[in-house]
């Protein structure tokens, strides 16, 4: 890789405000050094450098990207299709951490039964989406195959096991203090939404007629 393109990864990834999310961290406790985070749909790796070194990013970035990213800021990544069955080797999670992948999945309801199987008992699953909204479009593009807003994809965590517990609306270009202040109305109407959920124990998947055969006893291990 050129020093170009290893430029342009370090600026637009690492050193840009709108991938910086390390405030939604200390929010929701996902830093610490004995806090093992899963980041589902990493990307590049930008967020996993504020995790724990035994975090893992999934991402399917290419290999020569990953390379660089990997030995210069340290980071762990497995490169699998997150719509495919995951590797059984990722171990368990005190959290599930994903930003603005779902809509980007064949099967969201899959990752999430994904990340719950994963997920230890006492673990939360912290999850961002650009939402369906009156006011913005953020979720309008042609690589998103799925909109959600605060509503529909509680529905869908909920029947994927979990029990939401918080909200935070989020907008990027303003500061935590009016975010925070804002979030009553921006966590309904905003361009972007945090859920914040745990793990229902009591959870068991309703019957159907016809189901995938992904959907099967192990998508629901503790």
């Amino acid at each position: 890789m050129d020093k170009i393109e290893q430029n342009r990864i370090d600026t637009k990834f690492f050193n840009h405000k709108k991938y910086d999310y390390s405030y939604i961290f200390d929010r929701y406790g996902l830093h610490g050094k004995n806090k093992r985070v899963l980041d589902v749909g990493c990307g590049i790796g930008q967020n996993l450098r504020y995790f724990s070194p035994q975090s893992i990013g999934i991402t399917y970035a290419n290999d020569e990207s990953l390379a660089y990213v990997k030995e210069k800021y340290h980071l762990n990544f497995k490169k699998f299709n997150i719509d495919e069955m995951w590797p059984k080797d990722l171990g368990k999670f005190d959290a599930v951490f994903s930003a603005d992948c779902i809509i980007h999945l064949c099967s969201p309801f899959k990752m999430l039964l994904e990340a719950r199987r994963h997920l230890k008992d006492d673990g939360k699953l912290v999850i961002m989406i650009p939402q369906s909204s009156l006011f913005f479009k953020e979720d309008v593009f042609i690589g998103h195959f799925y909109t959600f807003n605060k509503k529909t994809l509680t529905h869908s965590i909920e029947h994927a096991g979990f029990t939401v517990e918080k909200y935070f609306g989020y907008i990027r270009s303003l500061p935590r203090w009016l975010n925070t202040l804002l979030n009553p109305i921006t966590s309904r109407f905003g361009p972007y939404v945090w859920i914040v959920a745990k793990k229902n124990l009591k959870y068991n998947i309703a019957e159907a007629h016809i189901r995938p055969n992904w959907i099967d006893p192990k998508c629901l291990e503790s």
